[in-house]
């Protein structure tokens, strides 16, 4: 009457009893709680682990095709246009360079094209390619040439650019120095003469001047100078013996194609850095002599830097009234940041 039935005794009270037979079922009930709660959380584990690998690999394979991507697209640039990179950084060099020829700055720059122009001195492959841009001293837009050489997937510029007031359009093969398999013409006051004259009047602005100087009998014809800026030297590095195409000929053949740098201080006109000094700038080309050894030698074309096949005579001609309206300064342009496209 006093005394407790079993099922008033608290199992987890003073008076359980271990061995009973709740206690046994309480306990066994636990521990399969817990267990399956420790599967429960392995099986998430295991679950995320998995998903999270899915997820890196999905992450990895986007990221490898990203990578394959690009790799073609860069193979495909240097394949369509060998050394584009390594001319667009020497013409960058020299436009921003304090012997630049656009002390007022550029805009504009752009790839213009590349042009295959044979084997190089040292087994690779030389490619000249042309670029353009404005000058903001005059608001007029100038084509200049780059040369480059490939051998072995690298590419390495030679020399300076080459400065043009017009598209250059000739092709041929040779290197910064006298091209291979020309015999050369050595020196000879003739020519130093006719480039010193020629140098003169194509920097500068005369139009009137430099078509007088070389000579095409066609009055329908003018030449368009560079204008660049205010003379100052020329020097001839080389001359050789070829045809009036450029080609390689025999000593003596009437025609001579010499490499010519020139040396000149670019014009600036913005009044704000009126007072600012500026550098003298040079560029380098190659331009074809006609009778290098009489006293009537004259330049009657040019072109990029190392280019030899591909010059004529009178090959930079243009219609007269389109060089008269060019030959003038335009007006000013509105840009203030220069571009790379």
């Amino acid at each position: 009457m006093f005394g407790k039935r079993d099922s008033d005794i608290d199992p987890f009270g003073a008076g359980a009893n271990p061995d009973s037979v709740e206690w046994d079922a309480i306990r066994q009930a636990r521990k399969a709680h817990h267990v399956m709660g420790v599967k429960i959380l392995m099986l998430l584990v295991v679950f995320m682990s998995v998903l999270s690998m899915g997820v890196a690999w999905k992450s990895s394979r986007m990221a490898s095709d990203t990578l394959n991507a690009v790799s073609q697209r860069m193979s495909q640039s240097q394949s369509d246009s060998p050394g584009r990179e390594t001319a667009l950084d020497a013409v960058y060099s020299w436009l921003s360079g304090s012997g630049s020829p656009a002390p007022d700055g550029y805009a504009n720059l752009q790839w213009a094209g590349v042009r295959n122009v044979g084997a190089g001195k040292d087994g690779g492959v030389e490619y000249v390619h042309d670029f353009t841009f404005t000058g903001l001293s005059d608001g007029r837009t100038r084509r200049c040439s780059q040369l480059v050489s490939v051998a072995d997937g690298v590419a390495d510029a030679v020399g300076s650019p080459s400065l043009f007031a017009m598209p250059v359009g000739s092709s041929g093969a040779s290197g910064s120095g006298a091209p291979d398999g020309y015999r050369s013409v050595g020196g000879g006051s003739n020519i130093e003469d006719a480039v010193d004259a020629w140098a003169k009047a194509w920097i500068g602005g005369d139009s009137k001047a430099l078509t007088v100087l070389v000579g095409d009998p066609d009055s329908s014809h003018a030449f368009m100078p560079a204008g660049f800026g205010v003379f100052e030297s020329a020097s001839v590095d080389w001359s050789v013996w070829c045809d009036s195409q450029g080609n390689v000929s025999d000593a003596d053949s009437g025609w001579s194609a010499v490499g010519v740098t020139v040396r000149f201080t670019p014009n600036r006109v913005r009044q704000s850095d009126a007072s600012g000094v500026v550098g003298e700038s040079s560029t380098s080309v190659t331009v074809l002599v006609r009778d290098p050894s009489s006293g009537s030698a004259r330049v009657v074309d040019w072109g990029a830097l190392g280019v030899v096949k591909g010059l004529r005579e009178f090959g930079e001609a243009l219609d007269a009234g389109v060089v008269s309206d060019a030959g003038s300064p335009s007006a000013s342009v509105s840009v203030s940041d220069s571009n790379v496209e």
